[in-house]
């Protein structure tokens, strides 16, 4: 097998394990009294911690193994559980996200964007720089083609310009512009074609979801910042009662209104989209309000959540109904149903913190760190099996899994392990 294609653009992308609490600080006393009446256990051990940390290793592993359905023959259903698996982690990611911003980033916008970056980027450029250098090895010892599927920008008729696949020569991918495109630029901008800035060849397709995350730590630490200290140190010098209004905006009902305004304007514009595929950042919207309505509905704001969330369903129902239109192995009942599976079950171990606590809570956690490596690595154990094993079996796609693991186990001790102190120094606090 002869790697002449790239891996399936599916794929999802880790958040940080984070610690956190559904309760506002309005709610906080209520927590205080019930611990107190049932002190068998430490408060910040029963309400501290989420156990989503297996949830997020089981949707990395539903889209390995869609990517190495080639190893073992394929199978009929990949691409869609691919696509379910990361539609449910932007909406994991969205919940502990929002429950981190208003729990340990109140107001230090920086703070956040920086710990974002440490846990994204380091990995990203580990994978990205070891899978180039594998793409050459085999290059160079004849195992791949003369040939390999590329992409070019042209202008389309309506002026636009457009990325387009092509056959290109294998070579030319090892350019040295192509090279720097993969590391620097593609896992951060959007419409990359426009600038003229789109490699060539994308050495790790895991880039599209990156964008799609750092737009919404973007999105969201700029609200989190706005509520918590841009908009009370500006109004700092009015008279009281307008300072009594500003507090007012500090609560989560207003953060969830602005989240909603954002979402439903996204939701309305990418239904006049003539492709659900062709809209950006906008298109994912709806799965993060689902993850924010979680988050909300926890801490009793009930209402506005559930019409959050009935905004994300009509956002989620017209994009499984644009997916299907494209792939004809779609069924958007079958995507409703699985996404939405996953936020009810993100809801449901949200609320079992009181069940996880000691040897499972650090089980639970070791899970959850692997779960962004393991999602980033797959395509180079990909590159490996593919060209050193030349017909397909079982047998090969369990030595991938294996090797995944390993791969991903490996960057936590040596890539992840020694920035862990810097971001717990950032945050304030060791997750």
């Amino acid at each position: 097998m002869k790697i002449a294609m790239q891996t399936s653009p599916s794929g999802l992308v880790d958040d940080t394990q984070l610690d956190s609490i559904t309760n506002t600080s309005s709610l906080e006393s209520s927590d205080a009294a019930r611990a107190q009446a049932k002190p068998s256990r430490p408060v910040s051990e029963v309400s501290m911690y989420k156990p989503h940390g297996t949830l997020r290793l089981f949707l990395a592993l539903m889209v390995v193994d869609a990517h190495f359905a080639p190893l073992r023959g394929g199978t009929p259903l990949t691409s869609e559980q691919s696509t379910i698996a990361v539609m449910v982690f932007f909406v994991l990611s969205a919940y502990i996200i929002t429950t981190a911003l208003a729990r340990f980033y109140r107001g230090q916008l920086g703070n956040f964007l920086v710990n974002r970056a440490l846990r994204l980027f380091p990995t990203y450029f580990a994978v990205v720089i070891v899978t180039i250098g594998l793409y050459y090895l085999f290059f160079s010892l004849g195992f791949m083609s003369e040939y390999i599927t590329g992409s070019v920008t042209e202008m389309a008729d309506n002026g636009r310009a457009v990325v387009m696949f092509k056959i290109i020569p294998t070579k030319d991918i090892f350019s040295f512009t192509n090279i720097a495109e993969n590391i620097f630029v593609v896992p951060v901008l959007y419409s990359l074609e426009k600038l003229g800035l789109y490699p060539i060849h994308v050495f790790l397709r895991a880039f599209w979801s990156l964008k799609v995350e750092i737009v919404y730590y973007l999105g969201a630490g700029l609200i989190a910042w706005g509520i918590y200290s841009g908009i009370p140190k500006i109004c700092a010098s009015r008279n009281g009662l307008l300072r009594d209004r500003i507090a007012l905006m500090q609560t989560p009902m207003i953060s969830l209104a602005m989240f909603l305004t954002v979402a439903s304007v996204g939701t309305l514009l990418s239904w006049m989209a003539v492709d659900a595929h062709s809209f950006g950042p906008f298109r994912y919207l709806p799965y993060f309000l689902a993850g924010v309505c979680i988050y909300f509905y926890e801490c009793g704001y009930r209402v506005a959540s559930l019409a959050g969330l009935a905004v994300s369903f009509l956002g989620i129902l017209h994009e499984a109904q644009g997916l299907a239109s494209i792939h004809t192995d779609y069924e958007p009942w079958r995507l409703v149903v699985g996404i939405w599976g996953g936020g009810v079950a993100i809801w449901a171990l949200s609320r079992c913190n009181n069940l996880v606590v000691g040897k499972w809570k650090y089980f639970d956690k070791k899970m959850g760190d692997l779960s962004y490596p393991v999602y980033l690595v797959n395509p180079l154990v990909l590159i490996i099996c593919a060209n050193l094993f030349q017909t397909p079996n079982f047998g090969v796609w369990v030595l991938a899994i294996a090797m995944t693991g390993l791969l991903a186990a490996s960057n936590n001790r040596y890539v992840e392990g020694y920035l862990k102190r810097f971001r717990d120094q950032i945050r304030g606090t060791s997750l």
